[in-house]
């Protein structure tokens, strides 16, 4: 098994961002959700590097050991700028983009912006913001109530303290038995004000909003690109992180109800979830 990663930084306009990474081979970039770090993928990186793949996870800004944004931008598209310039820092001409919750969003963006640089695109528990915002339901509602919860004035500090983390993360992973150690990296993302209310932001459907740009437009009415079209057979290698990987991973919430193998997607499922209305 590959031994845990040190986390190694790349800097790209003013913006400190921090990496995990394992094994050689096709890139896969792993774009962790709230709350959540990097380090919630190292089961699935292990798993990845020994498919024959390298692996590299991403703090998302404002994610600690990865900065404060310079220009307190946290839009999705900032996200994704964020994820290009990583796979042009690593020389990689593509990379097969897997994202997680709000990661998952910062993946529809990516392949948005740049879809001749995804060679696969892999999203668990947010479909494209297109088919979610189609299909919000009272029942839906209610799930992403804490979205709004944590945009109210002091709602960063809240949940810094106490035991929110915890109860959070026990409601959306009942089967999980996590210990202090598990959340120790968001407690720590969560320690510093700045940071707090950086996350809050990240995790935000504000995060989409339009501010000028034709990309941001783009973003806010949900991202319409056909995302389904880039998904592809991911070249060499053994099928990826398979359910195992999932099952162990730190956002199991989610992550096990995703089969990833980056060698064996259903193009037509992923077409029919993010083709636009």
């Amino acid at each position: 098994m590959p031994a845990s990663p040190k986390p190694f930084f790349i800097d790209r306009d003013g913006q400190r961002i921090a990496l995990l990474q394992l094994g050689q081979g096709p890139e896969v970039m792993l774009l962790h959700g709230f709350p959540d770090t990097a380090w919630s993928f190292l089961p699935v990186m292990r798993h990845l590097a020994d498919a024959g793949y390298r692996a590299t996870a991403v703090f998302l800004r404002g994610y600690a050991p990865s900065s404060l944004a310079p220009d307190d931008d946290y839009r999705v598209d900032a996200l994704a700028a964020d994820v290009l310039g990583v796979i042009d820092a690593l020389d990689a001409p593509r990379a097969a983009v897997v994202g997680h919750d709000w990661g998952a969003v910062a993946a529809y963006a990516t392949a948005q912006r740049a879809p001749e640089r995804i060679s696969a695109l892999v999203t668990a528990a947010v479909p494209h913001l297109r088919r979610f915002l189609a299909a919000l339901g009272p029942r839906q509602l209610w799930r992403s109530r804490y979205m709004l919860r944590y945009q109210l004035p002091g709602a960063p500090a809240r949940f810094a303290r106490g035991d929110a983390l915890e109860r959070l993360v026990a409601e959306w992973s009942p089967g999980w038995s996590f210990t202090a150690e598990d959340l120790a990296p968001v407690r720590e993302s969560l320690r510093e004000p700045a940071r707090a209310r950086a996350l809050d932001r990240v995790d935000s459907l504000g995060g989409a909003e339009a501010q000028g740009s034709g990309t941001d437009r783009r973003a806010r009415r949900g991202l319409r690109g056909h995302a389904g079209a880039l998904v592809r057979r991911a070249p060499g290698g053994r099928a990826g992180a398979d359910r195992t990987a999932c099952d162990t991973a730190a956002s199991s919430h989610s992550c096990r109800r995703a089969l990833v193998r980056l060698n064996k997607l259903d193009p037509g499922f992923i077409g029919r979830a993010t083709a636009p209305l």
